[in-house]
């Protein structure tokens, strides 16, 4: 009889074909989980990033009027510099100018007061935050004669260029008003000045805090400048008869209470501040009529609480009433009001809460920074080509010989509406809102200055020669979310739109 089985040559064969597929499937495999992780990555924050463009186009009329970079070591100063195209979320974090409504006053945490949460809270209490009224209006005369001070009304100002000199008429109150402009220094440099705060004491039109009323005692660019009427911030005192007071109740919440007599002056303010962090997410749910019911959050695992990350946060969108905070012992009153649950499902069982709209406060643990970015509502000429924050330059390329706009580096891949006039000097024709992206040229002599980077960012205008340019409005808004690999590195997925004429 033959005996059937297998040599231990063809054993050996067998094993080695075995060991070579192994190595290769395990090869194949950790790339084959990588790609899932990145896979599912892409989702979660495309998603997250359509529903933050969503909210935001919405509403463009409360966007603000930019979003800076400031340096982090200099409060206030703005870095024309910035790379906007750069992933890390710490640079442009400076909310400028967010419009809103003065509430009505109601009963709350500070008493009868208007009520307000800032739109990108929770808010850097490093930065603070400025509170002020529509801009004012900008009169003809001469800050230094009393008859041109007295014929102003209390919505106007003076201002002296050459000096910075600066007016108001006087008033039988203290009163404080925000500031920006730019000055340029000996060298010609500009530098921009946000929220400047003048204190103008009673019965008096100037201010006491600057070197005989003057901003800073420099000569102010033409035009730089918007003055507005600040809002006090007085802490824990009780509301004046000062209608201009408020108080910050919360940074982290970023809930404010304006003085109940605000409305009565004032029907819309603007706010500034600094974003006290990105990678701290925001998400907006409308609870059911019917309660209990469950919600669950875009990313499932949550970042532990710590001292720069206070936890998890739940708020009433509209008033900033407290829900769930897990700051608090116990976090929530009755203690069952919400249920945080795993997977990022969160349950809510109080029957007074059912319909409303709640801002959920939280940071996942694996950071997923969603920021915003946006153009200037408008920019203006520079006096001279040294160009500051929302200003512009209008010149001939050197390299073609058209006409460009020149813009700062920080304003790199932004879109424009333009208004221009071109042709014949004696009979020109009008361009209204014509498109552009600043786009930055190489290092080619396109340049008006090739030896300073500044220059290089333009938008050529199609319509030559160009005859004068008369307005300049920012069009773009992008949501970003942005990852950090193993290796440090940031990657991000941007979401673009273009915003209405206007905004």
């Amino acid at each position: 009889m033959k005996r059937k089985g297998v040599t231990l040559l063809e054993m050996l064969v067998a094993i080695a074909i075995f060991a070579v597929g192994m190595v290769f499937v395990l090869r194949v495999f950790p790339a084959g989980l990588k790609g899932i992780r990145y896979g599912e990555q892409m989702t979660l924050t495309s998603s997250l990033a359509k529903t933050e463009l969503a909210s935001l186009i919405a509403n463009p009329q409360n966007l603000p009027h930019s979003i800076a970079a400031t340096n982090p070591h200099v409060p206030g100063e703005i870095l024309v510099i910035a790379d906007p195209f750069d992933a890390n979320p710490d640079i442009f974090r400076l909310i400028y100018g967010e419009p809103f409504s003065i509430p009505a006053p109601t009963n709350g945490e500070a008493g009868w007061a208007s009520y307000y949460l800032l739109r990108f809270a929770p808010a850097d209490p490093n930065w603070g935050i400025v509170v002020y009224s529509s801009p004012l209006q900008r009169a003809e005369g001469d800050p230094n004669l009393p008859d041109d001070i007295y014929s102003l009304g209390p919505d106007q100002y003076l201002i002296d260029y050459d000096t910075g000199k600066i007016a108001f008429l006087p008033q039988p109150f203290d009163r404080w008003f925000k500031v920006d402009y730019t000055y340029r220094d000996a060298q010609g440099s500009p530098h921009d000045i946000v929220a400047e705060i003048m204190y103008v004491p009673a019965n008096s039109p100037y201010a006491t805090d600057h070197p005989q009323g003057c901003l800073l005692g420099h000569p102010v660019d033409w035009f730089s400048e918007t003055v507005s009427v600040s809002f006090l911030n007085i802490g824990g005192n009780a509301f004046s008869e000062n209608p201009y007071e408020f108080k910050i109740l919360d940074y982290y919440r970023g809930l404010i209470a304006l003085n109940p007599l605000s409305t009565r002056f004032v029907g819309r303010a603007k706010v500034d501040y600094q974003v006290m962090d990105w990678r701290i997410l925001r998400e907006i749910r409308q609870l059911p009529f019917a309660l209990p019911a469950d919600t669950r959050l875009t990313f499932a695992n949550l970042h532990e609480i710590g001292p720069n990350y206070p936890g998890l946060l739940i708020l009433e969108e509209t008033t900033g009433e407290v829900i769930y905070d897990e700051r608090l012992d116990p976090p929530c009153n009755p203690q069952d009001r919400v249920v945080i649950g795993r997977n990022g499902v969160i349950t809510f069982n109080y029957p007074n809460d059912a319909g409303k709209r709640v801002k959920i406060f939280y940071r996942p643990s694996k950071d997923f920074p969603l920021s915003i970015q946006k153009a200037a509502t408008s920019y203006v000429l520079a006096p001279t080509f040294s160009l500051g924050w929302r200003e512009y330059g209008l010149a001939l390329n050197p390299q073609t010989g058209r006409w460009c706009l020149y813009f700062t580096p920080c304003e790199n891949g932004k879109t424009v509406l333009v208004d221009y006039w071109f042709g014949d000097p004696n009979n020109p024709q009008k361009v209204v809102g014509e498109w552009g992206t600043i786009t930055q040229v190489p290092e080619t002599g396109a340049g008006i200055d090739d030896r300073n980077p500044v220059y290089d960012y333009i938008v050529e205008l199609k319509r030559q020669p160009v005859v004068s340019v008369s307005k300049v409005l920012g069009a773009s808004l992008k949501v970003r979310v942005a990852w950090e690999t193993p290796a440090g590195l940031w990657r991000k997925l941007d979401l673009d739109t273009v915003l209405p004429r206007g905004r």
